[in-house]
Protein backbone atom coordinates (compact mmCIF):
# COMPACT_ATOMS: atom_id res chain seq x y z
CA UNK A 1 0.00 0.00 0.00
CA UNK A 2 1.47 3.35 -0.68
CA UNK A 3 1.20 6.02 1.87
CA UNK A 4 1.11 9.78 0.63
CA UNK A 5 3.62 11.43 2.83
CA UNK A 6 1.76 14.54 3.91
CA UNK A 7 -1.11 12.43 5.07
CA UNK A 8 -0.58 11.37 8.98
CA UNK A 9 -1.52 7.13 8.85
CA UNK A 10 -2.51 5.39 11.63
CA UNK A 11 -4.36 1.69 11.63
CA UNK A 12 -5.67 0.16 14.98
CA UNK A 13 -7.15 -3.13 15.15
CA UNK A 14 -10.71 -4.15 16.77
CA UNK A 15 -9.54 -3.81 19.97
CA UNK A 16 -7.82 -0.38 19.32
CA UNK A 17 -4.01 -1.39 19.74
CA UNK A 18 -1.86 0.15 17.31
CA UNK A 19 -0.36 -1.31 14.30
CA UNK A 20 0.55 1.41 12.02
CA UNK A 21 1.57 5.22 12.64
CA UNK A 22 2.90 7.33 9.65
CA UNK A 23 3.85 9.97 12.40
CA UNK A 24 6.87 8.00 13.09
CA UNK A 25 6.15 8.70 17.23
CA UNK A 26 6.28 6.77 20.23
CA UNK A 27 3.38 4.02 19.69
CA UNK A 28 2.71 3.80 23.34
CA UNK A 29 1.98 7.90 22.92
CA UNK A 30 -0.42 8.06 19.81
CA UNK A 31 -2.27 4.67 21.18
CA UNK A 32 -4.27 6.07 23.68
CA UNK A 33 -5.11 9.15 21.69
CA UNK A 34 -6.83 6.81 19.35
CA UNK A 35 -7.91 3.98 21.51
CA UNK A 36 -11.65 5.57 22.00
CA UNK A 37 -12.35 6.73 18.90
CA UNK A 38 -11.08 3.35 17.27
CA UNK A 39 -13.39 1.68 20.01
CA UNK A 40 -16.26 4.21 18.93
CA UNK A 41 -16.24 3.28 14.68
CA UNK A 42 -15.67 -0.44 15.38
CA UNK A 43 -18.59 -0.76 17.67
CA UNK A 44 -20.65 0.61 15.12
CA UNK A 45 -21.86 -0.43 11.41
CA UNK A 46 -18.91 -1.32 9.91
CA UNK A 47 -19.47 0.13 6.64
CA UNK A 48 -19.26 3.30 8.04
CA UNK A 49 -16.75 6.51 7.54
CA UNK A 50 -16.66 8.42 10.65
CA UNK A 51 -15.30 12.22 10.57
CA UNK A 52 -14.48 14.31 12.87
CA UNK A 53 -12.54 16.32 15.42
CA UNK A 54 -10.17 15.12 18.02
CA UNK A 55 -8.67 16.82 20.49
CA UNK A 56 -6.48 15.08 23.49
CA UNK A 57 -3.13 16.10 24.13
CA UNK A 58 -0.67 16.31 21.89
CA UNK A 59 -3.46 15.68 19.23
CA UNK A 60 -5.65 17.93 17.35
CA UNK A 61 -6.24 16.71 14.38
CA UNK A 62 -9.22 16.31 11.79
CA UNK A 63 -9.88 12.67 11.12
CA UNK A 64 -11.56 10.30 8.78
CA UNK A 65 -11.85 6.25 10.16
CA UNK A 66 -13.26 3.66 8.33
CA UNK A 67 -13.41 0.01 9.62
CA UNK A 68 -11.85 -2.85 7.32
CA UNK A 69 -13.49 -6.18 8.14
CA UNK A 70 -11.44 -8.36 6.14
CA UNK A 71 -8.62 -7.14 8.46
CA UNK A 72 -10.38 -6.08 11.84
CA UNK A 73 -8.29 -3.01 11.63
CA UNK A 74 -9.47 0.73 11.94
CA UNK A 75 -7.80 3.04 9.42
CA UNK A 76 -7.47 6.67 10.67
CA UNK A 77 -6.78 9.79 7.87
CA UNK A 78 -5.69 12.49 9.33
CA UNK A 79 -4.61 16.47 9.11
CA UNK A 80 -2.86 18.18 12.27
CA UNK A 81 -4.85 21.94 12.27
CA UNK A 82 -1.64 23.39 11.38
CA UNK A 83 -2.13 21.82 7.80
CA UNK A 84 -5.96 23.31 8.09
CA UNK A 85 -5.16 26.44 9.08
CA UNK A 86 -2.50 26.78 5.71
CA UNK A 87 -5.03 25.58 3.40
CA UNK A 88 -7.75 27.65 5.52
CA UNK A 89 -5.96 30.83 5.41
CA UNK A 90 -4.98 30.18 1.32
CA UNK A 91 -8.78 29.65 0.85
CA UNK A 92 -9.33 33.02 2.88
CA UNK A 93 -6.87 34.99 0.57
CA UNK A 94 -8.32 33.61 -2.77
CA UNK A 95 -11.70 34.54 -1.73
CA UNK A 96 -10.58 37.96 -0.17
CA UNK A 97 -8.87 38.71 -3.84
CA UNK A 98 -11.99 37.45 -6.00
CA UNK A 99 -14.16 39.80 -3.46
CA UNK A 100 -11.94 42.55 -3.74
CA UNK A 101 -11.56 42.13 -7.50
CA UNK A 102 -15.44 41.24 -7.84
CA UNK A 103 -15.87 45.48 -5.83
CA UNK A 104 -13.21 46.80 -8.07
CA UNK A 105 -14.90 45.37 -11.02
CA UNK A 106 -19.04 46.25 -10.14
CA UNK A 107 -17.64 49.72 -8.98
CA UNK A 108 -15.84 50.61 -12.40
CA UNK A 109 -19.37 49.21 -14.20
CA UNK A 110 -20.89 51.57 -11.86
CA UNK A 111 -18.86 54.37 -12.19
CA UNK A 112 -18.90 53.50 -16.09
CA UNK A 113 -22.81 53.34 -16.07
CA UNK A 114 -23.15 56.60 -14.14
CA UNK A 115 -20.65 58.87 -16.84
CA UNK A 116 -22.76 57.16 -19.79
CA UNK A 117 -26.00 57.76 -18.61
CA UNK A 118 -26.13 60.84 -16.05
CA UNK A 119 -23.09 62.53 -16.03
CA UNK A 120 -22.78 63.19 -20.11
CA UNK A 121 -25.98 64.16 -20.82
CA UNK A 122 -26.29 66.26 -18.16
CA UNK A 123 -22.81 67.97 -19.21
CA UNK A 124 -24.49 68.11 -22.74
CA UNK A 125 -27.69 69.80 -21.27
CA UNK A 126 -25.14 71.90 -19.80
CA UNK A 127 -22.96 73.01 -22.79
CA UNK A 128 -25.68 73.88 -24.45
CA UNK A 129 -27.67 76.14 -21.50
CA UNK A 130 -23.91 78.34 -22.23
CA UNK A 131 -24.42 78.37 -25.54
CA UNK A 132 -27.75 79.55 -24.99
CA UNK A 133 -26.77 82.19 -22.52
CA UNK A 134 -24.29 83.86 -24.92
CA UNK A 135 -26.78 83.86 -27.84
CA UNK A 136 -24.75 80.98 -30.12
CA UNK A 137 -27.43 78.80 -31.84
CA UNK A 138 -27.40 75.24 -31.39
CA UNK A 139 -28.55 72.40 -33.18
CA UNK A 140 -29.41 68.70 -31.72
CA UNK A 141 -28.45 68.38 -28.21
CA UNK A 142 -27.20 64.86 -28.20
CA UNK A 143 -29.18 63.20 -25.39
CA UNK A 144 -31.57 60.37 -27.01
CA UNK A 145 -34.06 59.84 -24.11
CA UNK A 146 -37.59 59.62 -23.49
CA UNK A 147 -36.73 60.75 -19.95
CA UNK A 148 -37.02 64.28 -18.09
CA UNK A 149 -33.40 64.47 -19.14
CA UNK A 150 -34.54 64.18 -23.00
CA UNK A 151 -37.44 66.32 -23.04
CA UNK A 152 -35.33 69.04 -21.40
CA UNK A 153 -33.19 68.70 -24.51
CA UNK A 154 -36.02 69.09 -27.03
CA UNK A 155 -37.23 72.01 -24.90
CA UNK A 156 -33.73 73.75 -25.32
CA UNK A 157 -33.52 72.72 -29.13
CA UNK A 158 -36.97 74.09 -29.37
CA UNK A 159 -35.97 77.88 -27.12
CA UNK A 160 -32.43 77.78 -29.11
CA UNK A 161 -34.95 77.96 -32.64
CA UNK A 162 -37.06 80.06 -31.17
CA UNK A 163 -34.77 82.98 -30.25
CA UNK A 164 -32.27 82.53 -33.51
CA UNK A 165 -36.00 82.84 -35.52
CA UNK A 166 -36.89 85.86 -33.15
CA UNK A 167 -33.63 87.41 -33.15
CA UNK A 168 -33.69 87.04 -37.27
CA UNK A 169 -37.05 88.52 -37.72
CA UNK A 170 -36.03 91.56 -35.42
CA UNK A 171 -33.26 92.30 -37.45
CA UNK A 172 -35.49 92.19 -40.31
CA UNK A 173 -37.81 94.46 -38.64
CA UNK A 174 -35.13 96.69 -38.02
CA UNK A 175 -34.11 96.89 -41.69
CA UNK A 176 -37.29 97.26 -42.61
CA UNK A 177 -37.53 100.20 -40.53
Amino acid sequence: VAFNTLEKVKSLNESGKLVFSSLKQDPAAIEPAWKQVSQEVAGRNTALIIKGHLEKERYNDIYAARYFKPWGWVVFYSVPDEEIDVSVNNILRVTFGITALCAFGGSFLIFIFCKAYLVLPIDKLKDAASKIADRQRIGTIAVNSKDELGMLARSMEAMSRAIHLYKTEREQAEKSL
